[in-house]
């Protein structure tokens, strides 16, 4: 009998146990159901109507569920696209809305490529210190903030003597790209030549570059007599040179570097002191600049007549 009795006690223990814990589940579903119906305002049913039931509040909370997971849903997507919008614009570099600017066109794929594109915009930027800086943007195919790391290490704002550098990737060879940094607004364009490539295919990627550039405004500009800026294509073969001439229009101007240096260098080798002379006629940075200047006016004059003309200079010729 003490068995039998201690048998019932604990079966009696059990079940008010049992019957606690679904009195305590059931309170905390209904109140998870008054919240959600707080939520979600009057769509979901109120439990304390008499013909609210199990079903029906399960099927109303799954609904108000499916819908809130849904819209999370939805919004993730919506972040996504705009991340992946902000990132590539990030990485890419939005349209640039410049005018009378200095375009420099590159591939920038080998680090001899690097080297002449730092060069390059740091003798820009000592050209352009005397009217206190210009904007400079250059296009390669690198991405944006690598390129813009690369110079901030090697060129750091001080350095740029006012000027202000914009950086954008893209292909020399895609109008869409080279509308994006404004080609058809530079005052000048510079397009350096892919060391990466032979000397043929290098002159060919230039030389395709030039007349897109020449094409980017469907020739409105060369037809209707615009002034627009001068190009400057870096070649290396001998061909270049007249298929630039031929194919472009006059504002193309091809520069052949491999000549130039090799004349450079067999004069270095009787006169040494040619490249330090060189060296400082050619670089802003330098006291004695040497600068270029078109004077239609002298035309015809006699060389008697010079300084007249200019009374603070020295005429040499």
């Amino acid at each position: 009998s003490t068995d039998a009795t201690a048998a019932s006690s604990s079966v009696g223990v059990g079940g008010s146990s049992g019957s606690g814990l679904a009195t305590w589940l059931g309170a905390v579903a209904t109140d998870m159901y008054q919240v959600l119906v707080l939520a979600f305002g009057e769509n979901l049913p109120n439990p304390y109507e008499e013909d609210y039931g199990p079903a029906e509040g399960l099927f109303s909370v799954t609904i108000a569920l499916a819908g809130l997971a849904g819209f999370a849903l939805a919004l993730a997507l919506v972040e996504q696209v705009v991340l992946e919008t902000n990132m590539a614009n990030v990485k890419r570099g939005s349209r640039v809305y410049e005018s009378g600017h200095y375009l420099v066109l590159g591939w920038a794929v080998s680090q001899r490529d690097l080297e002449v594109l730092i060069k390059l915009v740091g003798q820009l930027c000592g050209g352009a210190a005397a009217g206190g800086g210009a904007t400079i943007v250059v296009l390669t195919q690198r991405e944006k903030l690598e390129i813009e790391e690369l110079f901030r290490r090697s060129m750091p704002p001080s350095a740029r003597a006012g000027s202000r550098l914009v950086f954008r990737q893209g292909s020399p060879l895609l109008p869409s790209d080279l509308s994006n940094v404004a080609a058809s607004q530079a005052r000048a364009t510079i397009i350096i030549s892919d060391q990466s490539r032979s000397r043929d295919e290098a002159d060919a990627q230039s030389l395709r570059c030039a007349i897109l550039l020449d094409e980017l405004d469907d020739y409105k500009g060369l037809r209707k007599g615009r002034a627009l800026g001068h190009i400057v294509v870096e070649t290396h073969t001998a061909n270049a040179v007249p298929l630039l001439r031929f194919s472009c229009s006059k504002r193309v101007i091809a520069m052949p570097t491999v000549q130039f240096n090799a004349s450079r260098v067999a004069r270095m080798v009787k006169k040494p002191f040619i490249s330090w002379l060189s060296q400082r006629l050619m670089a802003f940075d330098s006291r004695c600049v040497l600068y270029i200047q078109a004077a239609p006016k002298l035309v015809g004059q006699p060389f008697r007549y010079l300084p007249f003309y200019y009374p603070d200079a020295i005429i040499l010729g």
